[in-house]
């Protein structure tokens, strides 16, 4: 299989935290099955709670959780399920799940094989290793207040060779901006959610911290409800790139690619 290894490994994350969230007792087992059929699978199970069917066709939607309608934020976001399903797709992968009321569910996951290549020359080989990669050392803050999609985003871009510099409120992004009175790396770019904790959001947020880090840095803002049209106005309005989250890989690379480093 050919593919982004830290992208399928974040699949999987979600898919353990998912089940272990909703498996109080019992057990949580990730089995890898058909090594050698044409398509592998990976399948999480767990003996938790199950679901009914009439869940199943929403349980990858955002924001949606069967046992959270008050919309608590200590129980997480509903953004597990959503980010398996994104990357997944992203990635080619078959996400299919089948469930039990009482009795748990299994999440499965088929990859997609590739066909063997033959082996480069040693030559382009050794070339290739000491390439930097495009997004090597880029400096990135990232703010975002849920810890779940902060450790996502951080992860991949840190799976891309990016320095990351993650903060949860604007007051902790300020605090661990570059001083200038030392030799530390510049900020490249800021990716920031668009909902903030306190009287912030993230408009207020980037125009902050580019007015503390006396240049018009590139930032991109970020937002479950990039669909709005009040969202996409005033994103507009402020010349702000404005992507949807869960983010999409994709998308995020190339916003980085359009921004040269300082």
């Amino acid at each position: 299989m050919e593919g982004d290894r830290a992208l399928l490994a974040r699949v999987l994350s979600n898919l353990v935290a998912n089940a272990i969230r909703y498996t109080p007792a019992g057990f949580v087992r990730v089995d890898a099955c058909g090594r050698t059929a044409p398509s592998p699978w990976r399948c999480v199970q767990d003996s938790g709670v199950g679901m009914d069917a009439a869940e199943l066709p929403r349980i990858f939607d955002e924001y949606y959780q069967i046992d959270n309608p008050q919309r608590n934020r200590s129980q997480g976001l509903g953004l597990g399920l959503a980010t398996a399903k994104r990357l997944s797709d992203l990635l080619g992968l078959d996400l299919s799940v089948h469930s039990i009321p009482g009795q748990g569910s299994c999440f499965s996951l088929r990859l997609p094989v590739s066909e063997p290549t033959a082996a480069a020359p040693l030559q382009t080989q050794r070339a290739e290793t000491t390439t930097p990669a495009p997004l090597a050392g880029r400096r990135i803050l990232v703010l975002e207040d849920d810890v779940d999609s902060r450790q996502a985003l951080c992860g991949l871009l840190a799976s891309w060779g990016c320095a990351v510099v993650e903060a949860s409120d604007l007051a902790t992004a300020l605090a661990r901006l570059p001083d200038a009175d030392t030799a530390a790396a510049p900020i490249d770019a800021l990716v920031v959610d668009l909902r903030l904790p306190g009287a912030d959001d993230g408009l207020a947020a980037i125009a902050r911290l580019r007015e503390a880090l006396g240049s018009p840095v590139s930032a991109l803002l970020v937002t479950a409800d990039a669909h709005r049209a009040d969202v996409q106005q005033r994103a507009t309005a402020a010349g702000l790139p404005l992507l949807s989250k869960p983010i999409a890989p994709m998308k995020l690379r190339a916003f980085l690619h359009s921004q040269p480093p300082d």
